[in-house]
């Protein structure tokens, strides 16, 4: 679209978070969205030159070695400065100090006041062996959800990481979609989930097969007379697009409803059964506590399905169905924006997955049509 290059640097400095399988996902992520890089480069590349500034910096003064409370150390001398800056590279004490840029101590802005350039770090890095300095990175806050094993990964269909949503079901072209939609901008701009769902259901609606699910602990028995013995059907697997094949559809006079559907329902009432037909309410049997337990109707295929008010989704009981889970998430925090300051304990949303046991139609089982 605007004919550039695309170049990535991998701010690999910090060995204790980094790890060389978040580069490899990250490139991973890329491939799946149909995006080759011009250039790949590592901030670890320019380690000399970057100790070589800092030796510069010092010695104009401009930066400083402290450790804790960097008051204190604020005015020591260059020479000072110097000779602690080589013990603290190669000492384990110098883990708990650091190099810092001499701006202000007072700015209104917590990030400028006197801001860390280096620190130390005896882990191994993964690419150049033993890492003395690294240059100061914000922590992605993911990793902590991760490490204390709040979700199942990286992949994790609660993560907006590029495999979390994919696997929530996210089509890469809606993702890219989405993105050119943005336009370029150097702003930090806040995006809401509800459009890149809006933008991903475009896309899928015309290729998705279309499948039949009811809730196993909220499922209701309806008894259909005039309905022929269970048999199947061929029918296509998407209405409006011929290219994704036929399915087998089972009917029978022995059908399950939902909870939901079937309190609506009123004693002979005509309703649509989707994809089937009208049917007539002859008989509903509740409990004590207004629960369905059971229906009577009797099927009326002769019927106007454009007069019913009520379009009922249904599966027919027979050996085609198969037992599933459906999974639906909410947000991992309950504020929208995260800052540097919060407490991810504090925010934590108490429940963000949901498994539902339910009933389908056999057709999910199958792994023969295009996706």
């Amino acid at each position: 679209m605007y004919q550039g290059r695309l170049i990535i640097r991998f701010d690999d400095t910090n060995s204790t978070e980094e790890k060389v399988e978040y580069e490899h996902s990250i490139k991973e992520n890329l491939l799946m969205l149909g995006i080759n890089s011009s250039v790949v480069s590592y901030t670890s590349d320019f380690f000399d030159q970057t100790y070589e500034y800092a030796i510069k910096l010092i010695k104009e003064g401009k930066a400083y070695y402290a450790c804790r409370a960097y008051g204190r150390y604020r005015d020591l001398a260059v020479a000072e400065n110097l000779h602690r800056f080589e013990e603290m590279k190669n000492a384990e004490f110098g883990q708990i100090c650091c190099l810092r840029a001499k701006n202000s101590i007072d700015n209104p802005n917590k990030a400028l006041r006197d801001s860390v350039i280096y620190r130390c770090n005896l882990i191994p890095h993964a690419r150049t062996g033993r890492l003395n300095f690294v240059y100061s990175v914000v922590k992605g806050k993911l990793t902590w959800f991760v490490d204390r094993g709040r979700v199942q990964g990286w992949d994790d269909p609660r993560f907006p990481t590029v495999r979390g949503i994919r696997r929530r079901g996210l089509t890469m072209e809606a993702l890219k979609t989405y993105i050119l939609m943005q336009g370029a901008s150097t702003n930090f701009i806040t995006l809401e989930w509800d459009k890149l769902w809006a933008v991903n259901r475009k896309h899928i609606d015309p290729i998705s097969p279309i499948y039949t699910a009811v809730e196993s602990l909220n499922k209701v028995k309806v008894t259909m007379s005039k309905a022929d013995a269970y048999n199947l059907k061929e029918v296509p697997r998407h209405k409006k697009n011929e290219d994704l094949g036929n399915k087998k559809t089972a009917y029978g006079p022995t059908i399950w409803l939902d909870q939901a559907d079937c309190k609506e329902l009123e004693l002979n009432e005509e309703v649509t059964l989707m994809d089937w037909g009208n049917t007539f309410i002859r008989s509903i049997e509740k409990n004590s506590e207004g629960v369905v337990i059971s229906v009577q109707a009797e099927l009326h295929l002769e019927g106007d399905f454009k007069k019913t008010k009520k379009k009922l989704t249904w599966l027919a009981d027979g050996p085609e169905l198969v037992k599933v889970d459906l999974m639906d998430y909410d947000y991992l925090i309950t504020k929208k924006k995260v800052e540097e300051d919060d407490d991810l304990m504090d925010l934590l949303t108490p429940v963000s997955e949901f498994k539902t046991e339910a009933i389908a139609d056999g057709n999910v089982a199958s792994r023969h049509y295009p996706v």
